[in-house]
């Protein structure tokens, strides 16, 4: 039996040694703001920490209602003990666990393209993809409407007030099957969307929040991961306003939009170009 520090500093070391690609910023922000003792799953042999994974706990929309769900992050197993069945075991004892403390519904998204047969094996089925989608100027309609909106780029503090928080967690709770961001996870996302050059962009009505949108990159390479309108004339104008005023180019530039959705879902919108990509999985337990 190990402490709870040292269980966290073997849990983080072994993180470090299979994804050796986080940057220490960002190992850092996870282990500080994400990762607790309750939510932590692990296998211990000879007192070392051989495989983890996280429960994070997250509602999710689902037929007109809110359900609570665990998401699977960190799943890992040092390589001298991969191809032994240590991680399906774990998931097993992680999934026992959800049961007990009343979650019967377990999401995760595949690191890679491979591991998605991996999970399947552990029971977990495709439920979310990711919309992808190429906006040109042709697909925008350009009126008046802009004139009364105004365009901010907003700070994690900013996003977090209670004006641009509700609309934000309003617009999410519309979604028909969706994980809804709590204001507390979402000070660890903001912190690691900022940290990795991300940008967050509102649009306002007089001083009334009306749209959010998640943008990373710059130029050619500008991608809007996230938008959330409260209608689509505002949807639009947040549109037009990337490919004229963020760009500075004409309303004929591309830029990639992307939103991730689960069955039942999706983005009602006119696009040029759509791509729907495997996003997610998720396990129901009855026990």
């Amino acid at each position: 039996m190990i402490g709870q520090e040292e269980m966290k500093a073997q849990v983080r070391d072994l993180w470090r040694l299979c994804f050796s690609a986080d940057s220490e910023e960002f190992v850092d922000l996870y282990f500080r703001m994400r990762y607790t003792e309750q939510i932590n799953s692990a296998v211990v042999e000879d007192g070392k920490v051989i495989a983890a994974l996280q429960r994070i706990p997250y509602p999710m929309t689902f037929a007109g209602d809110v359900v609570p769900t665990a998401y699977i992050s960190g799943a890992c197993t040092h390589p001298d003990f991969r191809g032994k069945g240590v991680m399906r075991s774990l998931l097993a004892e992680a999934h026992r666990q959800m049961y007990r403390e009343g979650v019967v519904l377990s999401t995760l998204i595949p690191a890679e393209e491979s591991l998605r047969l991996y999970y399947d094996r552990s029971g977990y089925a495709l439920c979310f993809q990711q919309d992808e989608k190429l906006l040109t100027g042709k697909c925008l309609f350009v009126d008046k409407y802009s004139s009364f909106l105004r365009f901010s780029e907003i700070d994690s503090d900013k996003f977090l007030s209670d004006e641009v928080w509700n609309f934000f967690y309003e617009q999410q709770r519309k979604r028909p099957c969706a994980l809804l961001h709590t204001r507390e996870d979402m000070q660890a996302v903001l912190a690691d969307w900022i940290m990795s050059g991300g940008q967050v962009w509102a649009a306002f009505s007089v001083e009334t929040p009306v749209g959010v949108a998640f943008c990373l990159g710059t130029g050619e390479d500008l991608q809007v991961r996230e938008l959330l309108a409260s209608d689509p004339q505002t949807e639009n104008q947040l549109e037009v306003f990337f490919a004229e005023a963020l760009w500075g180019r004409p309303p004929f530039a591309e830029i990639s939009f992307r939103r991730k959705w689960g069955i039942p879902g999706g983005w009602l919108a006119s696009f040029m170009s759509s791509l729907y990509l495997p996003y997610g999985h998720a396990c129901i337990r009855s026990r």
